[in-house]
């Protein structure tokens, strides 16, 4: 069986306003502790992890208001992942003419996992994110007579990135990466207005350190061209871990420091 797990890291949020507040900053390093516990103990045992990181969110004034539109755009690119035709009940063989390169399970966790030689299969630490464009203006869900747009796709690749689940990534860094394309199935046909999958690949291919992309193209009966990337790297390659994993030493050294002192 294979196993994805979702990390949540902590917001660290004394990094961007000094806290005032001792207690607060102690209980972000708790918090800390428990995420590097929590991924430390889950990495033998998992073939891949998806990192989401609330410091995307901390920046807002009521950052706790923002956790469930957080949440449900998390879980947007996770279904549209590895559930959307099924959401949508959409059987591809009723397209026979379309031939678009599929998505799989055993691409996303190849994405997901790297295998070295002399250590075996290790799992990567991915960041998520997606972006979304109508394909028709407001006037034609009621009057069905306007043409479909053209979607700047390589706009929607760049969005994606900007809206990646981990702060402060850098996909110069990225091991290898995954793109999967959802759209309206005359958006997959040749004409004027079909997406420009090749333009995709290259943005991917170009922040791949391993010149890595698994590239797929899926349906949806929705007017919506979706974009849902996932970049990979080794953990040691997002800075935000490495804050974490600092903030849960100097917890662990202040708790036994407190402990000797106690004893």
């Amino acid at each position: 069986v294979n196993i994805i797990a979702v990390g949540v890291l902590p917001a660290t949020r004394r990094n961007i306003v000094r806290s005032s507040n001792q207690t607060e900053d102690e209980s972000s390093d708790r918090q800390a502790w428990n995420a590097n516990y929590g991924l430390m103990r889950l990495k033998d045992f998992v073939d891949g992890f998806i990192i989401v990181d609330n410091q995307r969110i901390s920046f807002q004034t009521n950052m706790e208001a923002m956790y469930l539109s957080y949440n449900d755009y998390i879980a947007t690119c996770i279904a549209d992942l590895v559930s959307g035709l099924f959401l949508e009940r959409i059987d591809p063989r009723q397209y026979p003419e379309l031939n678009p390169p599929v998505i799989d399970m055993n691409d996303i966790m190849t994405a997901l996992s790297f295998d070295h030689k002399g250590r075996g299969k290790e799992p990567g630490f991915a960041s998520i994110g997606r972006a979304s464009a109508i394909t028709c203006d407001l006037l034609n869900y009621i009057l069905p007579l306007s043409k479909n747009k053209k979607i700047d796709t390589l706009m929607l690749a760049r969005l994606a990135a900007k809206k990646q689940s981990i702060s402060n990534i850098n996909l110069n860094e990225c091991e290898k990466n995954l793109a999967l394309i959802r759209a309206p199935a005359k958006y997959l046909k040749k004409s004027e207005i079909s997406i420009n999958t090749k333009g995709i690949e290259e943005f991917m291919v170009k922040n791949s350190k391993l010149n890595e992309c698994h590239l797929g193209v899926s349906l949806t009966k929705r007017n919506l061209v979706s974009l849902t990337t996932l970049f990979t790297f080794e953990k040691e390659q997002i800075p935000r871990l490495n804050e974490v994993i600092n903030l849960a030493r100097s917890y662990e050294d202040k708790s036994k420091n407190l402990a000797n002192i106690e004893s």
